[in-house]
């Protein structure tokens, strides 16, 4: 094994001065079995699920550890441990009350808004936390003061699953039933814009997707006639009902928003989509193509139609006018290709270095125009981390061993960030384990997160 792999059920101790605090936490002291005194430290384990969180802006990282509590971590905390990895100080900073878990987490992207937001449900009997019935309450953590409200003490949230930030940071979007936005402020939240009413009469939204400055949002609606289309509905009390922007069932499941030109150029305005194409709903099969819609004029401008061959954009930058692609055969997950578009040009950018990969998931972008991709080999396990840039260089940073599942969670603080899982939970090991992938360094390291006793 290489210097810059890691075996992902290899397990290695804390620096000596915390090991102490360890054992103490514990309650393996000298002595005999006697609670371990407040200020001493422990290890804390991150949960299976749901996905931690990270915010680029705040400098910020989240996770629900294997106790269900809710923990932050900052950039700046992250230190050497001098055995090959990094151990940070992490902050409780939530407790679901008993027979409730927290299902989904989201930290806000903007410096100064220091928000986390929280999906809270019941949890299923015997679960491991993270898991359990449909979450049904919104928690905001204002982390600057430690205030924690309730976004709607009454409110009929159903299904919660996920969040978006607006780009300035001052709204949320909350996906679930009803879907809603929020407007998030030190004091509380409120309902600025209420999205209940999408795929009414029967019909399914699916995937919904806010322009940044969030003045309109696009979804694939699922219709009685078993048609799915793309289609975009405006803000405002002016703005007119939703707008079916394709027809014949093309699916049109929204990527990420263009800006206001086709290629990138007006990052912040909301008027362009790039969307994948292929009804899966509708017994149309894998989402294939993808296509760039216009928004104002209904106009579908197709980068690669559906076929045999599927295209995936992993990484979409519209300030810096380009889009990571993978293809691959969508009947057998092999034969991948990964490059570089421009939206204004179509020019490709081969990267022949990861042909032949899978890519897992979506690429991270983590400064020096270089972006960081998870991948995997059809016939090896484990996976392989890389980094590509857009004039189509790339090299490997290392690798993630053994068998555990593996996603790319994103960047802060100029590295990225990959969550391990164990493919079958084992009894006294870590239900998961976060990594550091320093570009830089040529480096990937286990990170450890440690807190006070309460």
């Amino acid at each position: 094994m290489g210097p810059n792999s890691i075996s992902c059920s290899r397990r290695r101790g804390l620096p000596a001065g915390l090991l102490l605090g360890a054992v103490a936490a514990a309650g393996l002291l000298a002595g005999g079995c006697r609670p371990a005194p407040v200020g001493q430290v422990h290890i804390v384990h991150l949960a299976h699920h749901p996905m931690p969180a990270l915010s680029a802006g705040l400098g910020l990282g989240a996770f629900v550890s294997s106790s269900g509590a809710v923990y932050t971590w900052a950039v700046e905390d992250l230190k050497d441990d001098g055995e090959s990895g990094l151990t940070a100080r992490s902050d409780l900073v939530y407790t679901p009350p008993e027979g409730r878990t927290v299902l989904a987490l989201s930290l806000c992207p903007v410096a100064g808004r220091p928000y986390l937001a929280l999906a809270e449900g019941p949890a299923a009997v015997g679960s491991v936390p993270g898991s359990g019935g449909n979450a049904d309450r919104v928690i905001i953590v204002n982390l600057g003061s430690g205030t924690v409200y309730d976004s709607m003490p009454n409110g009929p949230w159903r299904q919660v699953y996920d969040f978006q930030w607006s780009a300035d940071g001052t709204e949320l979007f909350v996906k679930g039933r009803p879907a809603a936005v929020l407007e998030v402020g030190p004091a509380g939240a409120r309902v600025s814009w209420d999205l209940g009413g999408l795929g009414a009469g029967g019909e399914a939204a699916r995937e919904p997707l806010l322009a940044p400055d969030f003045s309109r949002v696009a979804y694939s609606l699922w219709s009685s006639v078993d048609e799915e289309d793309l289609w975009v509905l405006d803000r405002g009390p002016g703005a007119a009902a939703p707008v079916r922007l394709t027809t014949g069932n093309v699916g049109g499941y929204p990527v990420a928003w263009l800006g206001g030109a086709a290629d990138g150029s007006e990052p912040q305005g909301a008027r362009y989509i790039l969307v994948t194409l292929g009804a899966i709903s509708t017994g149309g099969g894998t989402p294939s193509g993808l296509a760039v819609a216009d928004a104002a004029s209904g106009r579908l401008d197709v980068w690669y139609p559906e076929g045999l061959t599927a295209f995936r954009a992993v990484l979409v930058d519209p300030g810096g006018r380009s889009a990571l692609v993978w293809s691959f055969n969508s009947m057998t997950g092999e034969g991948g290709r990964v490059f570089w578009r421009d939206p204004g040009t179509g020019v490709e950018t081969p990267v022949p270095a990861l042909d032949g990969l899978r890519v897992c998931g979506r690429a991270a972008a983590v400064g020096d125009g270089k972006a960081v991709v998870l991948l995997s080999r059809v016939d090896s396990p484990g996976y392989e981390v890389w980094w590509t840039a857009g004039d189509g260089s790339a090299g490997r940073v290392g690798t993630i061993e053994g068998d555990v599942n593996a996603y790319l969670l994103g960047e802060v603080g100029g590295r990225a960030f990959v969550l391990t899982t164990p493919s079958r939970l084992v009894e006294g090991e870590p239900p998961a384990t976060l990594h550091a992938v320093d570009v830089a360094a040529g480096a990937i390291l286990k990170v450890e997160f440690v807190a006070e006793i309460q």
